[in-house]
């Protein structure tokens, strides 16, 4: 209950431009959630079980940081959530970009038998 009442919204400028982007998907994901007790991710297609993860150098630049991922990947894979990385590079090209999750989204409906999430709007 406690995970549920985290209100936390995107941080930095690269997760907010990336939110912005991700609201374009009916249904759109959710933001900040708690996956487990010990993992939160960006942002959470909970029909798809898909998390998009934004790479920001502060916090993914590091050993420590990336050892930190590869730990949350492997636990999230394990409850069969996938994670999508997004770079400040990826975000120079929105339209690559979108092009990019809405085909990992679909893959992954794909996969597990049900509808992706549909961009909408140009």
């Amino acid at each position: 209950e406690l995970l549920a009442m985290d209100t936390t919204e995107a941080t930095g400028e690269g997760e907010r431009q990336l939110e912005k982007l991700l609201l374009r998907f009916d249904p759109p994901p959710e933001s900040q959630v708690w996956v487990s007790p010990w993992h939160r991710v960006d942002f959470y297609f909970r029909g798809t079980l898909l998390a998009v993860e934004y790479q920001g150098r502060p916090d993914h630049a590091t050993a420590t940081g990336r050892a930190r991922d590869r730990s949350r990947d492997e636990a999230l894979v394990e409850t069969g959530i996938r994670t999508l990385y997004v770079t400040a590079e990826d975000l120079r090209d929105e339209r690559a970009l979108l092009a990019r999750i809405a085909g990992v989204l679909t893959a992954r409906a794909d996969e597990l038998g049900l509808t992706a999430p549909r961009l909408v709007g140009d």
